[in-house]
């Protein structure tokens, strides 16, 4: 027992030994007394615990949460082993870097599976170590501070490096309180200056003692003159391109700190300054710094920040995932490349989030990308070749101050299904939506810049099917779904029903990820729904046939508006039916506007206007378009090649078949069609299901091959009309409330 004793005593209170006792230079510093730990001995540890282990402790937690007796194992946490030599390489102490903005000293002994955080004011937290379950080189910190259904605090080592999340003190107050946050935690630093000549890009969370997470920070410096000067760049990225070019830069000397940190004071205020430590991970540099901070030309604030840099490098290419420990209290995966940076990951309370987003590269930089350019929920990304950190935008109410670490894995794929879609939804808007199929996750924004995101769980009952979660779902049940095939997504989505974005319902959408671009490549005949809804709900649908020729430059639409059965193709419309646009490009790639020139105001077609795009599905073209009229009339309209092929296909989508329980959220429908029936099962968001089999009318040669009347009913006619490609079933009733308009993806299409 003896042994065992010894050695916990030495790693648990090393930190606070050398306090007061003080230690040779260039080490990990003891936070709030500007001495170093990193050179004292086994002889020291133990003259450290005998003079501190009445110590301050925090909350009545003992400072030796448990002793193991070594030799006989017996207390050991499960899922440790025992290092055979007894003495794990990676034991010692460390300097910790967390997300709170301050600096702490972890000492650790995983022969033991002890440890103790020491914080600036000398408080102590010690407490077990143990394994996770599912990833066998993560391991889980057990703290008394820990409280919520699920242990977050967990944490991973590379290099001389600890990374991972800790129950760290929030705020300053009497009564303390405690949340699991990101950190870093080393061994050794770069002590030579000479070595830190370079740009980094510098992200960060400035955090208030009383307001929680307040602000974020993404910035570039440069370090020149063998480590002599340091020029601070006090324009966020966000708002000015450049990095450190042109205006707005500060200018700094650097200095070495009694602590054995780096002292960096400004030139033109002396009192303006900042520590700093320079770590070597992966072979690159990595800038490091927990100060107080106070915005510029603000009253002192009394802000922690923590700020950590990478070298400006082109390093986004490569698909790479990360394990990643945020500051919700959250840990998961992250997957990153150039095109799209996505996380999905627990949170404390057993929940999980999760985003996908387009990235790109900040302009004047190499290595920092913009995540969700497009999107009000907007952040910044950096990394190297074993680090990714990933922070909020300041100005974002929703996204400031939040952070995430990482460790990378190695590379991953996405799979051929992952990237970004335009999306047209059911009630005429339009959307970009990012999905990651390795990481389960998404994100989508609106043409306003509203933005929302989540995670992706694989329905066990339907395999490629995708349950989405998301904050605006209300229901019992949860009908908001995707499936996807080559460049195209169908499902189910809660998008809103007017421009202000407070109104939602899960409506029916499909996206493509390959729009057509050349004005050429969009002639067909196709064979069109136009669905037009209000605030409240889809209220009348058009079918018709239209066809755009000349290399894409006119749009012929039969304008048989009187009957929702389309009763007339293209080249049998009559003369008085049959209206021509002159079609142009939109303001983006892939949009194209089609209108009547030189029209005057006394005309019926004054002012008619359509916005479409051309996507390509399975081999064929498909028509697509989305569009404000007004606030209370939306239209959305989709267009399938025309075609007398009705092979039999079983396909998998969204309808706005609602319940009165439910009056917002739309069926997940699952279907069999071939040329003489329709079967149909509708999940309902109320748990409810329904089926109904419907039979096809006769095809006739006066009207559309691709359109057939479905649910015949005598002395009415057909309840509903239906349109097949080869990767699509579109079907519809007429007018009225409770327009039933279902978007289906036939199976084995593209997939």
């Amino acid at each position: 027992m003896k042994r065992a004793f010894a050695a916990l005593a030495g790693t648990v209170v090393l930190g606070l030994g050398l306090a007061s006792c003080g230690g040779g230079s260039g080490g990990a510093a003891s936070p709030g007394t500007g001495t170093s730990a990193q050179g004292a001995g086994k002889s020291d540890e133990a003259v450290a615990y005998s003079l501190e282990a009445a110590g301050k402790q925090d909350g009545g937690e003992a400072i030796l949460a448990q002793v193991v007796d070594a030799d006989r194992d017996q207390t050991r946490p499960a899922g440790l082993t025992r290092n055979p030599a007894g003495d794990d390489s990676r034991n010692g102490v460390y300097t910790v870097y967390a997300a709170n903005g301050t600096e702490q000293v972890l000492s650790i002994n995983f022969d033991t599976g002890t440890y103790a955080m020491t914080d600036a004011s000398l408080q102590v937290t010690a407490g077990t170590l143990s394994r996770d379950s599912v990833d066998a080189d993560v391991g889980i910190f057990n703290s008394p501070r820990i409280t919520a259904q699920v242990n977050t605090a967990r944490f991973q080592t590379t290099d001389g490096v600890i990374l991972g999340g800790f129950p760290f003190r929030q705020g300053d107050s009497a009564s303390p309180t405690y949340a699991v946050q990101p950190f870093l935690a080393l061994r050794s630093f770069v002590d030579d200056p000479k070595q830190f000549d370079g740009i980094y890009n510098v992200v960060g969370v400035a955090v208030g003692a009383t307001k929680g997470y307040s602000s974020s920070q993404i910035q570039q410096i440069s370090i020149e003159g063998n480590g002599a000067r340091l020029k601070f760049c006090m324009n966020d990225l966000v708002f000015s391109s450049g990095g450190c070019a042109g205006a707005g830069v500060e200018n700094y000397t650097i200095s070495k700190d009694p602590s054995g940190a780096w002292l960096a004071a400004n030139v033109g205020f002396p009192g303006n300054k900042f520590r700093f430590r320079m770590a070597r991970i992966g072979g690159q540099n990595v800038f490091l710094a927990a100060n107080p901070f106070s915005t510029p030309g603000y009253p002192p604030e009394n802000y922690q920040r923590l700020s950590i840099g990478f070298p400006d490098a082109a390093s986004a290419q490569e698909t790479l995932k990360a394990r990643v420990y945020a500051s919700d209290g959250s840990y998961g995966i992250a997957v990153t490349d150039a095109p799209m940076y996505s996380t999905n990951t627990r949170r404390p309370d057993t929940t999980t989030s999760g985003f996908a987003y387009d990235a790109k590269v900040v302009a004047g930089t190499q290595g920092v990308q913009q995540i969700n350019g497009a999107g009000n929920a907007r952040l910044f990304a950096i990394r190297n070749t074993k680090l990714v950190a990933l922070v909020g935008t300041p100005a974002n109410l929703d996204t400031r101050g939040y952070l995430q670490i990482g460790l990378i894995d190695g590379p991953v794929s996405r799979g051929p299904n992952s990237g970004t879609y335009s999306v047209f939804a059911a009630f005429g808007s339009r959307h970009t939506l990012s999905i990651d199929l390795a990481a389960k996750s998404y994100g989508t924004a609106d043409e306003a810049g509203v933005s929302t995101s989540g995670t992706l769980v694989e329905d066990p009952t339907e395999p490629g099917t995708y349950i989405v979660s998301n904050v605006r779902i209300d229901a019992a049940v949860n009908t908001a779904r995707v499936r996807l095939a080559k460049n195209t997504v169908v499902g189910a989505f809660p998008f809103p029903t007017r421009p202000l974005g407070d109104l939602f319902q899960v409506q029916p959408f499909i996206g493509s990820s390959a729009l057509a671009t050349a004005q050429s490549a969009i002639d067909g005949t196709y064979n069109q729904f136009t669905l037009t809804s209000d605030n409240d709900s889809a209220n009348k649908r058009v079918a018709r046939q239209v066809r755009i020729a000349n290399n894409g430059t006119s749009l012929q639409i039969c304008d048989d508006d009187a009957s929702w059965q389309a009763r007339y193709a293209i080249d049998n419309c009559p003369a008085e039916l049959k209206t021509v646009f002159a079609i142009s490009p939109g303001a983006a790639s892939g949009n194209w506007t089609a209108e009547i020139p030189g029209v005057p105001p006394s005309s019926p077609n004054f002012a008619r206007k359509y916005g479409f795009s051309i996507m390509e599905m399975a081999g064929q073209k498909v028509y697509v378009g989305a569009q404000y009229d007004s606030w209370a009339n939306k239209t959305f309209s989709i267009g399938l090649e025309d075609s007398d092929a009705w092979p039999s296909v079983v396909a998998r989508g969204a309808s706005t078949r609602r319940v009165a329980g439910y009056p917002s959220n739309s069926s997940w429908n699952s279907v069999g069609l071939d040329s003489s029936w329709l079967d149909r099962t509708v999940a309902h968001a109320d748990g409810t299901q329904s089926t109904e089999r419907l039979a096809l009318a006769p095809t006739d040669l006066t009207t559309p091959q691709g359109l057939r009347g479905i649910g015949l009913e005598p002395g009415i006619g057909p309840r509903y009309i239906v349109m097949q490609s080869k990767g699509l079933a579109v079907m519809s009733n007429g007018s009225g409330f409770g327009i039933d308009f279902g978007i289906f993806l036939i199976e084995g299409a593209d997939q």
